[in-house]
């Protein structure tokens, strides 16, 4: 296990995690959010994309049988806007690029080079990956509302800001 003392947020959390895993030897990684909102049931159709040879697998709220549960009108309509945004304007090869359910390959953790330090490295994170070459599949996966804790992801003016700044750093990704 590998934890930090204080928390540095989101996006530490997964560079640590990808550090960890490289450095472990690991295959793969999944990460996944430790609130009750990802089902841990869903792990083996993870493992089964990733032994098919897919490098990124995102387990997606709009894909087959997805969905959401409990979670409040307002979640709902920033993960379909900046959903609808990502295929808009990034072009993104997946339906579902903020889910936080997703698992590696080793392939995909060594060579890629995440800058963003918040909730858009999501995004890049997928960005990247289609810049590289490499391979893509969700699966449907139920999101419900959080049993423990509060959200940490913040929509604002700084939010908004840091996606419009990683839309113009993408362009030079090409």
């Amino acid at each position: 296990m590998v934890t930090h003392e204080v928390n540095k947020g989101f996006a530490a959390a997964l560079k640590t995690g990808i550090a960890a895993a490289l450095a472990g030897g690991y295959d793969a990684a999944v990460f996944m959010d430790c609130d009750q909102t990802h089902d841990p049931a869903d792990l083996p159709a993870f493992l089964t994309q990733l032994e098919r040879g897919t490098d990124l697998v995102i387990g997606s709220r709009y894909v087959g049988t997805g969905g959401m549960v409990d979670v409040p009108w307002h979640r709902v309509a920033i993960s379909v806007l900046g959903n609808g945004f990502g295929k808009l304007v990034f072009r993104l090869p997946v339906r579902d690029a903020s889910s936080g359910y997703r698992a590696l390959s080793r392939k995909a953790m060594a060579s890629l080079r995440i800058a963003s330090n918040d909730f858009s490295i999501q995004v890049e994170e997928v960005l990247r990956a289609r810049r590289l070459g490499l391979t893509f599949s969700e699966i449907p996966i139920t999101l419900v509302n959080r049993k423990l804790g509060s959200s940490k992801f913040n929509l604002n003016i700084s939010a908004l800001w840091r996606y419009f700044l990683l839309m113009f750093r993408s362009l030079t990704w090409r």
